[in-house]
């Protein structure tokens, strides 16, 4: 899984952020809509990015939420698959 580079950015983030702080991510995501599955998809196999397979499979939030972060709420949905994602860092 190509995940690693994800979970480096999430632990300085969440090094970087106060207690408290938040957190918003935007980012391609589970397909809601049959364009977004299509654009997704296509999108994958023309680019050749795993990260792009990892992402529509959904494991965005449990990335976020390992870094020590609040699992993360999906706060609007773009295109049919790109979600903005909204989470804190805990209180100390």
């Amino acid at each position: 899984m190509q995940v690693d580079f994800k979970e480096k950015a999430l632990a300085e983030a969440f090094r970087v952020l106060k207690p408290g702080g938040r957190l918003v991510i935007a980012d391609m995501h589970v397909p809601t809509t049959w364009m977004g599955a299509l654009v997704s998809h296509v999108s994958r196999w023309f680019f050749m990015q795993p990260q792009i397979g990892e992402n529509i499979r959904g494991i965005l939030p449990d990335v976020i939420a390992g870094a020590g972060f609040f699992h993360p709420e999906i706060v609007a949905t773009y295109f049919g698959y790109i979600a903005l994602f909204n989470t804190r860092k805990p209180e100390a």
